[in-house]
């Protein structure tokens, strides 16, 4: 059974007569009024305010009867006839209706609910008792008057009955009290029982029940029957998400879509009545695997998911039918284009043939094709095509014989380059604006010059034949920058701050071309010289000569060969004219104010004229008249001349030696630098580059291969290296600045290992001996008496030599203002490696301690506390570092003392495991497990810009601002400042 909701409303006045039981359903019978007379009913005072007001006045036979102020007798009740008694009138307090007359079964208000509201749904005040029947008392006027209501919904104290009505002093009779207040605060208390509710009738009706097919929508009240609504029946492409709530079933069904899974998914559950079906992603097979089991599909809907395999080793999966075949391997004549992946085959190339005109670059090997490169215009290639190069300039020379032979030499103010007959290049010396730095692309150059600071090379481009200019180092002025529509160029020169070259037309004829700070009168070519044969170039310090000679069709041709200068220096320039007048010149060489040129006799001799400024003898040309002159160099202030003999002879300024050539054999060229010369001669069938002279930047070190390398060592300007020979003894080498002969090493034979300082440096023997040169002030090259066997490790600081001996012991030597060689206990025999910074020293004990002594204004000679396991210490300038170990064996860096701007003690954090450890001046620098290197702090200069190509390092060195390492091979790599010479003075 099923009901509408409808919410209760008694729409009149009710008096309750009698309660009958029916059908076990109380209801009451309504009635109308009944008169009363006035043997048992007094009057009753009349309502004055409608809405409770002051309650009415007091009637003629009772006492204190009406309303009190601020009670209401409810929000429904009239007070007479139709008078409404108020929302908030309180039915009074004590308030006696009268003596006798019986008010009503419940009537209204109560004794002590002052301020209690008797309206709908209110209390008629706490603990107020309304009196079960209030008497109403004899009235002066035998007809009663009608008595004020107490609300159908009036309010109700917590344990109070109805109170009675009062009466009212109308002559006509009115009615009694309808329904008093209820005692369970609010609500109307249903007349009706268990398993009923009162309908809008009136009635008591049976409430519904709910089927086991139902669900109670709504529950039963006291006045309002139960509402049932049929259970939701889930569809089969639904399932059932909730069951209805227990037996009464007080919820319905709640039934959602099964899920359909894509395309891309597969049914991992199948779905029932109470779950949903579960949708899992198909596995999608890589390009390295195939599909062995494809996904099954059952009506529609896939069930199951893919199984994926790979190949086996040695195979690959063929794309075009997911077969795994075998990997084909690369014959003997072929190389590997690309290696074979999971889901391809290797490919395979046949290697190139290099053909006649061609020589092996690189030898070919499993993944790399041979590489051919053309030998330039006017060689030819032969030899062994294991040796990388094969190009030979004379064709009557002996194949087997390698084309390394240095061929050409430059030397600018303070650095010198050679070129080979492979034509490469190699430059030394002074290299603070880059100026032999050759860039690393550059090869067949067949000619070089070299200026103040700069240098540049004359190479052969291979798609034309054609020789162009390169120029790097000082670029300040423009001299690096090669002047644009240059012909064939055959000849170049580099003054002080700039650059000429000669070159070619198409027609032969030469020109002269300049370039350099703009405006320089050294690079303004006279107009006149247009239309000549310009034959050859030289640059001086500021100015520039030319040799040339007259068209051989021109009307004042006289076949000579003739000397033009231009620029500032006018001593140099304005004499040529006159020195060389009627000679025939086919060779001029130009210093910083002086001028030589070579000219012929007409028995085909070379003679040597000079001019310009001699003050300190640069033109006093000694007596060379018997020897046939082939070529000159000239310096800032010296010249040398080279006879058809190979025979060298020098004069001008000789401070530094400048200009004492060694006995040398057979000299093919000779070049001059500001203060240094350089000579190409033959030394037991071979030819070599000997240079003397000032060799304060490393300008007169000759580079040569080091070989394997097993140690380095960096000073502050100058690095030594321990390098293996070809029958296995270790010898020694050192580069750099040789100011104070640092790297004039006197013997370098059994050397096992270097330490550099600042301007010294000492060699541990393999007898155990030490040997130290250089910088011989503050006793820095003496040796301590006593060791003379037992040395395992020597280092060196800015000023300071220690050495560790086999017992354990330390000894220090050198200056010692500040305790740099006072070491703590070292008489003690508990040291097992030491360390030497500028002006402190550290070391490792036995324990794994670490304990310093020196210096300590920045705090690195103060021994770190706390620092357990240390197995290796190194020290800067101002700064130390320790490498130990920590509980799981890893190597670990640790560094104290000053750590200004450069921060060489910021350790990363992400270094790994360390193996070794070394400072620089201001720089730190570490290595790896792996083999890698990683440096921090000061990089004004370069020294921790780690190259990448940096192979597998074995050892590490620091410098004062440049940084050297030792990589599996045996092979020296340095980087940061070059001043010296001291990065690439090894030229390897």
């Amino acid at each position: 059974m099923s009901v509408e909701m409808r919410s209760p409303v008694v729409a009149s006045l009710l008096w309750l007569t009698a309660s009958v039981l029916v059908q076990g359903c109380v209801y009451h019978r309504m009635s109308t009024s009944k008169r009363l007379s006035s043997d048992d009913a007094g009057a009753a005072g009349s309502a004055l305010d409608a809405a409770g007001g002051t309650g009415g006045k007091q009637g003629t036979g009772g006492r204190h009867s009406g309303g009190a102020s601020n009670a209401s007798a409810g929000s429904n009740a009239s007070a007479g006839s139709n008078a409404s008694a108020g929302s908030n009138a309180s039915a009074g307090s004590n308030a006696s209706a009268g003596t006798t007359g019986s008010a009503g079964t419940t009537g209204s208000a109560g004794t002590t609910g002052s301020n209690a509201s008797a309206g709908s749904n209110a209390s008629a005040g706490s603990n107020a008792s309304a009196g079960t029947s209030g008497n109403a008392g004899t009235a002066v006027n035998p007809t009663g008057g009608s008595g004020a209501t107490g609300g159908s919904s009036g309010g109700a104290a917590t344990s109070a009955t109805g109170g009675s009505g009062g009466t009212n002093t109308e002559p006509s009779g009115g009615r009694g009290t309808a329904l008093g207040g209820a005692a369970t605060g609010g609500a109307v208390t249903s007349p009706c029982g268990p398993g009923f509710f009162l309908n809008d009738d009136g009635m008591c009706k049976q409430t519904t029940k709910c089927t086991s097919g139902q669900w109670e929508r709504f529950p039963a009240t006291k006045t309002t029957d139960r509402v049932c609504l049929d259970l939701r029946t889930c569809t089969d492409d639904e399932y059932e998400y909730g069951k209805p709530k227990d037996d009464v079933y007080t919820s319905d069904r709640i039934c959602l879509p099964l899920t359909t899974c894509r395309s891309d998914e597969y049914q991992d559950v199948e779905p029932s009545r109470y779950s949903d079906r579960v949708c899992r992603q198909l596995t999608v097979c890589t390009s390295e695997q195939y599909e062995q089991t494809p996904p099954k599909v059952e009506n529609g809907i896939t069930t199951d998911d893919r199984e994926c395999a790979s190949c086996g080793d040695g195979e690959y999966l063929s794309t075009e039918d997911q077969e795994c075949r075998k990997i084909t391997n690369c014959a003997d004549d072929e190389y590997q284009v690309e290696p074979a992946g999971a889901t391809w085959d290797r490919e395979c190339a046949p290697q190139t043939t290099c053909t006649e005109g061609q020589y092996e670059d690189a030898v070919p090997t499993y993944d790399t094709n041979r590489s051919c490169t053309d030998c330039w215009p006017g060689t030819y290639c032969a030899g062994d095509t294991e040796d990388p190069v094969h190009c030979f300039r004379d064709p009557d020379r002996d194949p087997a014989t390698p084309c390394v032979d240095p061929i050409e030499l430059a030397a600018g103010e303070a650095h010198t380059c050679a070129v080979d007959d492979a034509g490469h290049l190699s430059c030394w010396g002074d290299n603070s604006e880059g100026q032999i730095d050759v860039p690393k692309d550059l090869w067949n150059v067949v000619h070089v010059a070299a200026g103040r600071a700069h240098t540049c090379a004359v190479k052969t481009e291979f798609a034309n034949g054609k020789n162009t200019v390169i120029c790097w180092g000082s670029v300040a002025g423009g001299q690096a920058q090669v002047a644009p529509d240059l012909g064939d160029v055959v000849q170049i020169a580099a003054g002080g701050d700039h650059t000429c070259a000669v070159w070619q037309d198409a027609s032969g004829y030469g020109h002269v071309s300049c370039w350099g700070p703009l405006g320089d009168p050294a690079t303004a070519v006279p107009a006149e010289l247009a239309d000549k044969r310009v034959e050859q170039v030289a640059a001086g310090a500021d100015y520039t000569c030319a040799v040339w000679r007259f068209a051989p069709d021109a009307v004042d041709s006289d076949g000579l060969g003739h000397v033009s200068c231009w620029g500032v220096s006018s001593e140099a320039k304005d004499g040529a004219l006159t020195a060389t007048a009627s000679l025939n010149v086919v060779q001029v060489a130009a210093g910083t104010a002086h001028a030589c040129a070579i000219w012929k006799d007409d028995a085909d001799r070379g003679h040597v004229s000079c001019w310009g400024n001699g003050t300190v003898n640069q033109l006093d040309v000694p007596d060379l008249e018997e020897r046939n002159i082939s070529q000159l160099a000239a310096g800032a202030f010296h010249t040398c001349a080279l006879d058809n003999e190979g025979q060298v002879s020098c004069w001008g300024l000789n401070d530094d030696n400048r200009r004492d050539a060694p006995p040398l054999d057979d000299v093919t060229q000779v070049a001059a630098g500001e203060a240094h010369t350089c000579a190409v001669s033959t030394v037991d069938g071979e030819r070599v580059v000997s240079c003397w002279g000032r060799k304060s930047q490393g300008q007169t070190t000759v580079p040569a291969s080091l070989g394997v390398v097993s140690s380095v060592s960096a000073g502050f300007g100058h690095t030594c290296a321990v390098v293996q020979s070809q029958d296995d003894s270790a010898n020694a080498r050192c580069w750099g600045d040789n100011t104070m002969g640092q790297t004039d090493m006197v013997n370098p034979d059994g050397v096992v290992q270097l330490a550099a300082g600042a301007a010294h440096t000492c060699a541990l023997r393999s007898s155990g001996t030490v040997d130290c040169w250089g910088d011989s002030s503050l006793n820095k090259k003496e040796v301590p008496s006593g060791l003379d066997k037992d040395v395992v490790e020597i280092v060196a600081g800015a000023d300071h030599t220690c050495a560790l001996r086999f017992d354990g012991r330390i000894s220090c030597w050198g200056y010692n203002a500040l305790h740099d060689v006072d070491g703590p206990n070292s008489d003690k025999g508990d040291f097992v490696q030491v360390a030497a910074g500028e002006r402190h020293t550290c070391a490792v004990s036995t324990s794994g301690e670490v304990k310093c002594w020196g210096k300590n204004n920045t705090g690195p000679a103060a021994s770190p506390e706390g620092l357990k396991g240390a197995i290796q210490v190194t020290c800067g300038a101002k700064h130390s570092c320790a490498l130990w170990r920590n509980e799981y064996g890893t190597g670990q860096v640790h560094c104290w003392g000053d750590d200004d701007v450069p921060q060489p003690t910021k350790v990363p954090l992400d270094l790994g495991k360390v193996v070794q450890v070394a400072a620089g001046s201001y720089h730190t620098c570490a290595l790896t497990d792996e083999g890698s290197v990683r440096c921090w702090g000061d990089n004004d200069a370069g020294q921790i810009d780690v190259p990448p190509d940096l192979g597998t390092v074995l050892q590490l060195s620091a410098g004062d601002r440049h940084t050297c390492a030792v990589d599996s091979t045996g092979l020296l790599s340095c980087w940061g400042d070059n001043t010296h010479g001291q990065v690439s003075g090894f030229n390897p």
